[in-house]
C-alpha cells in the first residue's frame, strides 16, 4: 500500500524542527567547548584536527598578544611559529613537552577527544620558569653539598698536617676553578706559605707571609675575606702572574683564631663572582676545621713525644737513683758494721780511756747507730717501691708483737704504755705483714721517742663492722707539733724540730714511709697534734672476711 502523502505544511514543520534540534545540539557543543577552555586555570585553547583554533582563553591570548577575533579560526602553528613543529605533533595525540618562549620556560600538554564525531585537541600551556629555577637552584645546592661532603672526606681523611694542607689547597683550586693560588699556615706568630699552584715569582713555598703582600695585608689586619672582582682597580693589588683578572683572599679561622689564609686568582673575568665568593667562604670554613684538627693533632703528638721522652728520662733517673740507693746502702752497711765492731771492742776496754776519750767513743757509737738507722729507712723506702706479696692475715697478733717489742723501752723511760681493744679480737686485713709491722713500729717508736719520761702512750684498736674497717691509734701526751709545721709532716727527710725535740735523733723518713705503706693497702693515715699537749697518729684499713 503506498504511503499517504503528507501535507506540505507538515513536511515544512518537521524539517524546521529537525533544523532547530541540530542547531540546539551544535550550540550546546560549542558552549561546552567554550566553557571547558575558559574554565582552565592555565593558558588553554581548543583546536580541531588541523590545528585551527576553535576556542582560546584570555591567558593564552595574552601570551600570544592577540585579540580573540585574530586568533579564532587561525591555525595555532601560525600564531606560534617557534613551536610549530612541536604543535603539529600535538594535534590528534596526547603530548607532554617543555618549551622556551621569549626567555620563559613553559610546559605544553595536549589532550585529544571526540565531540559530535569531530576530533578536538585541548592544548594547555603552563609557565614553569619559577619551578625550573627552583629545580636548578636545588640541583646546584645538591651539587655544592656533594662537593662539600667530598672535600670534608678528603681533607679529614688524614691527620697529617702536611697532607691535609695539600688536600685543602687542591680542594680550594677545584671548587673555585682558580688558575693560581697558595695556602699559608700559622706557625707561632708567623704565617708561612706551605703549598702553591701557579708561576709565582715574588712568593715561594716556605716564605713568610707579610702585611706588604698586596691585599693579603688587609686580610691579616681585618681577618675578613676579600674579593677583588677587577684587580686593575684595586690600589693594594701587586701583580705577580700576568693577565690575572680577579682574586679572592680567604682567612682560615678556627675557634675564633686565624690559622692561615687561602689566596686564589683567575684570568677568566667571568669565573669569580659574589655567589662563588660566598660559597668559597663556606668551603674554607670547613677546611679550617679539618686543618685545625690536623694542627692540634700535630701539637698533641709533639707533646706526647716530649712527654714520652721526659718519662723515659725520668724512668732512667729513677732507676739510677734506685741503683745508687741500693749500692750506697749496701756498700755503706759493710764499713759501718766494721766501725761498729771496732767500737764494741773499744767499749770493752773503755776503762783504759780517760773521760774525754770515753765521750768521743759514745759520740762515735751514736753516730754509727744513726747511720744504720738512716740506711735502714732508705732501704725500707726502696723495698716499698718493689712488688710486695699480699695475703689475708689477722692484724691483732701483729699489733701485739709491736707492742711487746717496745714495752721495755717505754718502761726504761718510766712511761705508762698500754694496749686497748685487742682482748679476744680478730681483725682480718689484706696486706703485707712485714710492711704493716714496720708502719706500726714506726708510729709506736715515734710516740715513745717524742714523749718525755713519765709520760703516757696508749695504743688503741677499734673495729667498725658496719663500715668494714679497723683503726689503730697511737695516742701520747708528749711534746706535740706546732701547727705551722704540720703541713710538711709526711715529706721525706722533713723533721718538725722544736726546742724540746732538737736533740732527738731521726731521719725524717719514718712518717713518709708509714704513709706510703698504709695507702698501698688502700688505707688512710691521720693525725692530730697540739703543741706541748700531745699527738695522735693512726690509720684505718679495710677489713676482709677470714680466709680458711
Amino acid at each position: 500500500m503506498p504511503l499517504p502523502m503528507l501535507p506540505l505544511e507538515v513536511v515544512v514543520m518537521v524539517a524546521a524542527a529537525a533544523a532547530l534540534i541540530a542547531l540546539w545540539y551544535w550550540y550546546q557543543s560549542w558552549h561546552a567547548d567554550k566553557r571547558l577552555v575558559h574554565m582552565m586555570p592555565d593558558k588553554a585553547c581548543l583546536v580541531d584536527a588541523n590545528g585551527v583554533v576553535l576556542q582560546a582563553n584570555a591567558a593564552i591570548l595574552e601570551l600570544l598578544g592577540l585579540e580573540p577575533s585574530k586568533a579564532l579560526g587561525v591555525p595555532l602553528q601560525n600564531l606560534m611559529p617557534d613551536w610549530q613543529d612541536m604543535l603539529k605533533q600535538a594535534y590528534g595525540k596526547d603530548l607532554h613537552v617543555e618549551l622556551t618562549h621569549k626567555g620563559q620556560d613553559y610546559e605544553l600538554l595536549s589532550y585529544n577527544y571526540h565531540a559530535d564525531s569531530k576530533r578536538r585537541t585541548l592544548i594547555t600551556v603552563r609557565n614553569i620558569t619559577d619551578r625550573k629555577r627552583a629545580q636548578k637552584a636545588m640541583q646546584n645546592y645538591l651539587e655544592k653539598m656533594s662537593m662539600l661532603h667530598q672535600v670534608d672526606n678528603e681533607v679529614s681523611a688524614t691527620l697529617d698536617l702536611t697532607r691535609s694542607a695539600l688536600l685543602a689547597m687542591d680542594a680550594g683550586l677545584r671548587t673555585s676553578g682558580a688558575d693560581a693560588g697558595f695556602l699559608a699556615l700559622l706557625e707561632g706568630e708567623t704565617l708561612y706559605v706551605r703549598h702553591m699552584f701557579g708561576a709565582y715569582k715574588r712568593v715561594k713555598v716556605g716564605d713568610p707571609v707579610t702585611y706588604d703582600m698586596s691585599v693579603v695585608g688587609r686580610v691579616l689586619e681585618l681577618q675578613e675575606a676579600q674579593f677583588i672582582s677587577d684587580v686593575s682597580k684595586d690600589k693594594d693589588y701587586v701583580p705577580d702572574i700576568p693577565n690575572i683578572h680577579a682574586a679572592m683572599v680567604l682567612p682560615l679561622v678556627a675557634q675564633a683564631q686565624l690559622i692561615g689564609i687561602m689566596y686564589l686568582e683567575t684570568k677568566d673575568p667571568n669565573r669569580f663572582n659574589e655567589l662563588l665568593f660566598d660559597w668559597m667562604k663556606v668551603v674554607v670554613a670547613r677546611l679550617s676545621m679539618a686543618l685545625e684538627n690536623a694542627r692540634l693533632y700535630k701539637i698533641v703528638r709533639q707533646q706526647l713525644d716530649e712527654t714520652r721522652q721526659l718519662y723515659d728520662e725520668k724512668s732512667r733517673l729513677e732507676q739510677l737513683k734506685t741503683d745508687m740507693i741500693r749500692i750506697a746502702s749496701h756498700d755503706l752497711k759493710n764499713p759501718v758494721s766494721v766501725i761498729q765492731g771496732y767500737l764494741t771492742l773499744m767499749d770493752l776496754d773503755k776503762d783504759r780511756l780517760n773521760a774525754e776519750h770515753q765521750g768521743f767513743l759514745r759520740e762515735m757509737q751514736r753516730a754509727t747507730d744513726r747511720m744504720f738507722s738512716i740506711l735502714e729507712d732508705i732501704l725500707s723506702l726502696e723495698r716499698l717501691q718493689q712488688h710486695a706479696e699480699t695475703h689475708c692475715f689477722d692484724l691483732v697478733p701483729l699489733l701485739l708483737n709491736a707492742y711487746n717489742e717496745y714495752a721495755s723501752p717505754a718502761r726504761l723511760r718510766r712511761q705508762l704504755f698500754t694496749l686497748e681493744g685487742t682482748d679476744g679480737a680478730q681483725c682480718w686485713v689484706n696486706g703485707n705483714e712485714k710492711q704493716l709491722y714496720e708502719a706500726l713500729t714506726n708510729l709506736i717508736s715515734n710516740a715513745i721517742k717524742y714523749t718525755p719520761e713519765g709520760g703516757e702512750i696508749r695504743v688503741v684498736l677499734t673495729q667498725d663492722n658496719a663500715a668494714k674497717t679497723v683503726t689503730v691509734r697511737v695516742i701520747d701526751n708528749g711534746y706535740g707539733i706546732p701547727e705551722d709545721r704540720q703541713q710538711r709532716l709526711f715529706e721525706p727527710f722533713y723533721r718538725a724540730k722544736t726546742e724540746e725535740t732538737i736533740n732527738i735523733e731521726g731521719t725524717g723518713l719514718g712518717l713518709h714511709l708509714v704513709k706510703n705503706i698504709i695507702e698501698r693497702f688502700h688505707g688512710k693515715l691521720f693525725f692530730e697534734s697540739v703543741y706541748q699537749q700531745g699527738s695522735t697518729f693512726g690509720f684505718t684499713l679495710p677489713t676482709v672476711p677470714k680466709t680458711e
